[in-house]
């Protein structure tokens, strides 16, 4: 074995690319150190900062793709390739990409001017397009939309810009509104305080702003009447069917039928049973108002399986008499 030829060969080696190689290694080595301490920099200013989570994200990915490319530039300038012809080969792929991609870049587009205007942010209720749920996430080129009945929509955002949103619970308090239809015959100030002491009665409803019951239009078939009250945003889909129901338990009670367009003729002997429930409404200090809260909204299926359980543990709660068995003589 020539030893001496094969130490001729590493040494050639050596000198020609290994130098070089190792040059390019120390380059990418401080390089990287660098971008991991400027990344750490930025992000505890921006820990300090009021920026959204989401905008917060988008700079420092951004900050970080920037500095890894000027890192690769800087480490081809280091193996001596000449940059300027690579740089305009980059700039026409780069526009036969745009072209090819232009519904990706518009999104991507939008999804930064989202993050900029911030019309809404993660975890606020939204209504866009005919589509209403929570925003789970709001990404480069779409936005993430769990509906109330648990789906997943995932909408370009491209698609969000231009279009009306209607952010539910950007405000702390929502104002819900009833409307039904009673006799003109009957007394519209009874009418009235019965409904403000029905939507008063749920302790979820601020006094301040206090509820109003209007008469909106005379019609050929009744009066339209609206009820209004004020609540929690993120309760407003809950509380405004209890106090549905509850409006309409009292209009039975105190004998006030809501009208309609329908006749019902009972043919068969009916026997005198109330058909409104019995039980009178809550109590409640009505100087002690709501908290206002900014959560998680419950939905109306959520609602119902709360229902649901609380139902279930008061079933067996219920002892259920045995049977007593005969005794044999």
């Amino acid at each position: 074995m020539d030893w001496k030829a094969i130490g001729d060969t590493l040494w050639n080696i050596l000198t020609n690319g290994g130098w070089l190689v190792l040059k390019l290694f120390l380059v990418f080595i401080v390089g990287y150190i660098i971008i991991r301490i400027l990344k750490k920099i930025v992000k505890n200013i921006l820990k300090k900062s009021i920026i959204d989570t989401l905008a917060k994200k988008f700079i420092v990915n951004t900050l970080s793709f920037l500095l890894y490319f000027v890192l690769l530039i800087v480490l081809l300038q280091t193996a001596g390739i000449e940059i300027t012809g690579l740089l305009t080969a980059f700039a026409a792929a780069g526009l036969a990409v745009a072209l090819a991609l232009q519904d990706a870049l518009t999104s991507l587009a939008n999804g930064v001017l989202l993050v900029i205007t911030k019309p809404f942010k993660e975890n606020d209720a939204i209504v866009i397009n005919g589509i209403s749920g929570r925003v789970k996430s709001i990404n480069f080129f779409n936005t993430v939309i769990d509906t109330w009945d648990n789906k997943r929509i995932i909408i370009p955002n491209k698609n969000m810009i231009g279009t009306q949103i209607e952010n539910t619970n950007f405000h702390s308090k929502r104002r819900f509104s009833i409307k039904f239809l009673i006799n003109e015959s009957i007394n519209f100030k009874q009418v009235k305080d019965i409904v403000i002491k029905a939507i008063l009665s749920n302790a979820n409803v601020f006094v301040n702003p206090y509820p109003t019951v209007l008469l909106k239009d005379i019609q050929e078939n009744g009066i339209l009447v609206e009820a209004r009250g004020w609540v929690n945003s993120e309760d407003c889909d809950v509380v405004s069917l209890e106090v549905r129901e509850t409006i309409f338990n009292e209009l039975k009670r105190n004998n006030i039928d809501m009208e309609n367009n329908r006749v019902i003729v009972h043919l068969e002997e009916r026997e005198n049973k109330p058909s409104f429930d019995e039980t009178p409404l809550a109590e409640r200090d009505i100087n002690q108002e709501p908290i206002i809260k900014k959560g998680e909204q419950q939905s109306f299926d959520d609602y119902l399986d709360s229902i649901t359980a609380e139902n279930l543990k008061k079933l067996k709660k219920i002892k259920i008499a045995k049977p007593k068995k005969d005794k044999k003589k």
